[in-house]
Order: C-alpha cells, then sequence, then structure tokens
C-alpha cells in the first residue's frame, strides 16, 4: 500500500476510495480496461466495449491532491482547438467544455482564469460546472445560481445527467440519441473528480445517450454528472500522448473554451 502512496501521491484513505471506483468498472462485463498514471494523483482510462461497441477515454483525479489544479479558458483564447490550447497553457489534460455559436461565443455563464466572458446567452436553465485552484462544484440548473466571489472558472451546460448518483430523465432529443460525449462528473464528497469522453458516429464506437452516459459515469464513481458540448467537438487531450480518442469528424474542432488540468508529474 506504501508502494501505491509513494506512485500515486495520494494517502491509504484516498486509493481505496479510488480502487472502489476502479474495482466497479472492473467488473463490467466485456469491457477492455487500459490505466495509466502519468501525473501524480490522477489515473488515465482507455476502455474498450462491445455490444454495444464504446470507446471510452476517462480520467480520474484526486482533487487534494498537492498541485492539483482545475480551470477553463479565459475568454481572450477563445476557439483554439482542444490540444492547441493546452499546449499553450502547458496543462497536462483538457477536454472542449461549453456549448456555443458562431464566433465562439459560449452559451450560459462562462469564466476563464478569473476573467468573465461576456454573453448575452447567460442562461438560467443551465447547469454550471464551477472551479477555482482544486475545488469544483456542479451545480443544479434547479437551484438558483449566483457567482459566489471564489469562483475563478465557470462553464454552463445544457443538462445534467446524473443526480444523487441517479439518472436525470432528459427530455430534449439531441441527449435521446447515440453520440460522442464529454462529461463531467464528482464522487459524493466531491473529493475525485470524472472527466470522460466517448467516440460516436463510428462501427468502432457508436456513441452514448444521456442515461447511458449517466450509467458510465456511476461506474467511474460519480455521483453528480454534467454533459458538456459533444458531437464533433468532443476531443480529450492528455500530455505526452496528445488527442487520445478518435474526434467524429476525423479532425479537432476549434471549440468556444476548454475544461483543463493541472497535475503535477510523478
Amino acid at each position: 500500500m506504501l508502494r501505491y502512496r509513494k506512485h500515486f501521491g495520494f494517502s491509504v484513505a484516498t486509493l481505496i476510495l479510488v480502487l472502489s471506483a476502479l474495482l466497479s468498472v472492473a467488473a463490467s462485463a466485456r469491457a477492455a480496461d487500459k490505466w495509466a498514471s502519468p501525473f501524480k494523483g490522477v489515473l488515465c482510462l482507455d476502455r474498450v466495449k462491445k455490444n454495444p461497441n464504446w470507446h471510452i477515454h476517462a480520467v480520474i483525479a484526486v482533487l487534494k491532491t498537492p498541485g492539483l489544479r482545475v480551470a477553463v479558458t479565459p475568454p481572450a483564447m477563445r476557439g483554439m482547438t482542444v490540444s492547441a490550447y493546452a499546449k499553450k497553457a502547458h496543462a497536462q489534460i483538457a477536454v472542449n467544455a461549453s456549448f456555443f455559436l458562431s464566433g465562439f461565443v459560449p452559451i450560459g455563464l462562462t469564466m476563464g482564469e478569473g476573467h468573465l466572458w461576456r454573453s448575452d446567452l447567460d442562461s438560467k436553465l443551465d447547469s454550471h460546472f464551477v472551479a477555482a485552484h482544486n475545488r469544483v462544484e456542479i451545480v443544479d440548473p434547479g437551484v438558483p445560481f449566483t457567482r459566489a466571489a471564489w469562483m475563478t472558472d465557470i462553464a454552463s451546460a445544457r443538462t445534467l445527467v446524473l443526480k444523487n448518483g441517479a439518472y436525470v430523465k432528459e427530455q430534449q432529443a439531441f441527449m435521446l440519441e447515440r453520440a460522442p460525449r464529454t462529461a463531467v462528473g464528482l464522487s459524493r464528497d466531491k473529493k475525485i473528480l470524472i472527466v470522460m469522453v466517448v467516440d460516436g458516429r463510428s462501427s468502432a464506437s457508436v456513441g452514448m445517450t444521456a442515461k447511458e452516459e449517466a450509467k458510465a459515469l456511476v461506474e467511474l464513481g460519480a455521483w453528480t454528472g454534467l454533459n458538456l458540448d459533444g458531437g464533433g467537438s468532443t476531443a480529450m487531450y492528455i500530455q505526452g500522448k496528445g488527442v487520445v480518442n478518435h474526434p467524429s469528424d476525423g479532425y479537432e474542432r476549434h471549440t468556444a473554451n476548454q475544461l483543463v488540468l493541472y497535475a503535477p508529474h510523478l
């Protein structure tokens, strides 16, 4: 156990919590999983599952890991690809974040590195991913949202798919069909962040519905889960590997902003 503590950079108690999540994933039938720990407090999963065909990439991060930080792209850096922004920002992990319109205008309240994006599209119907350093919250759209002083990074999303460990029934048509997905989840104690992408629109990986996305997040240890922009925008970058998934367009899209993790090297 001490060997794992030294390798992963977090306590034995936290390791047990992470391993519990991993065991639930390993118990899933017909899944081929490859695990790696490229940074302190971070586990990366490359998972292939059959019937239905899914190719999933996920990052499980222990938020209290010293030196770990979560952030969102500032407005001055709008319109970059996931990998381009990650490299520019020297981030270890990055995924696409907010839904957006032409001109890379994000839908919903958005903030990055302490800078508020100016938009007329802020909506009280959105869910919000909020962060500051290694503190993360996922805000239910049914709860009145006021930007607090501690918040430095915010990404809005169209739908909450997981609440109190249960699927939140989704009525929007685009969430009822299988498609590439980008999602974030938090463990019940809010100590572990899960970031997940699922390829879609191919025979190798058909994509997920909202219900399937919620189930996958639960298997990774999430209690609350949020669907970010997906489709052709879905991309995950890991430093040292590049873009690890297969964007459905065959190349990375330029997106409004990204969610990034800064993690210390082993």
